[in-house]
């Protein structure tokens, strides 16, 4: 369980807090918009957009992934999950959520975005084909789960135009899962030094855990062996194992599907390696109402 004061001394970590007790409250109201517009899940069914694909960021916890979403979802067209679309996670893919420019900020919380138009994890909206278990790794989803799936991102294509950007670090031990369940997924891999990783991670759940049994981020398929060692020791095993998934799951990917990004070096010039990323992954385009000094923005990796 999370300890709440950290959460409640921060902004972002206020916002989070706040999308989660509205995303409960929601439901039923989400439940009622699927059911008072039924020709919604139908209409766009039809006329799928072959250049809205989805594209997953994926990496361990801690590797700098928000940064690089909040970066690329100011800088290109694409669509993207807001804190508004987690609150509605079956409507919102209809109401124009994560359509526009997020706003212009790079302030984050263990993963929580300040605004609540701003991109968001989207574990309601992501994680609600998987099973609960005491880890998040998935190999292979059941048939009706990827009908499910496909259905939900095909509405997304036909909808947004464009593709659509998702960052969960949960996926990061469920792309073997995603590529099956949507073989048109691009991917874009985040690597970091696993030492810095680690020792993010070991803080974060020093910081945010009530139990030193428990992670506050991605528990991989041997979490179970590893959730009683020593924090620092089981973080590093833990992002080890996180890492041995990617290279195992992202394995034999055509180099058209596959972005590998040093965090470093995108750091150093964002904008580089956000042209180099569209050049990728075509017809993705520069956002037209980019923040102006984006193309000069630098970051400190830390």
């Amino acid at each position: 369980m999370h300890r709440l004061a950290p959460f409640l001394k921060n902004k972002a970590g206020r916002k989070a807090l706040l999308i989660r007790g509205l995303g409960i409250l929601a439901t039923p109201i989400d439940m009622m918009l699927m059911a008072a517009f039924p020709g919604m899940r139908n209409i766009y069914l039809d006329v799928p957009d072959p250049a809205a694909f989805p594209i997953f960021i994926v990496s361990p916890p801690r590797a700098g992934s928000t940064l690089v979403y909040q970066y690329l979802c100011q800088a290109l067209s694409v669509r993207y999950i807001s804190g508004f679309w987690e609150v509605l996670p079956q409507s919102g893919r209809y109401l124009g959520f994560g359509m526009r420019r997020p706003a212009a900020s790079f302030d984050s919380f263990f993963g929580n975005s300040v605004h609540l138009n701003g991109p968001h994890e989207g574990g309601r909206v992501v994680g609600q084909w998987f099973p609960a278990g005491p880890t998040h790794a998935c190999q292979k989803l059941g048939d009706s789960e990827v009908i499910a799936m496909r259905r939900y991102f095909r509405d997304l294509s036909s909808r947004a135009g464009r593709p659509v950007l998702i960052k969960n670090v949960r996926n990061a031990v469920r792309v073997a899962a995603l590529r099956h369940a949507l073989p048109d997924a691009r991917f874009i891999r985040i690597r970091r030094p696993c030492s810095d990783i680690a020792a993010s991670v070991a803080r974060g759940d020093a910081t945010l855990m009530r139990s030193r049994h428990e992670t506050f981020t991605v528990k991989p398929e041997d979490w179970v062996a590893l959730r009683d060692l020593p924090i620092h020791e089981r973080a590093s095993q833990q992002v080890a194992s996180i890492e041995a998934a990617l290279d195992r799951d992202l394995a034999g990917l055509d180099q058209d599907r596959l972005y590998d990004l040093s965090f470093e070096a995108f750091c150093k010039t964002p904008w580089h390696m956000t042209l180099s990323i569209a050049e990728r992954f075509p017809p993705i385009e520069i956002r037209p109402d980019m923040p102006p000094d984006l193309k000069q923005r630098t970051f400190t990796a830390r």
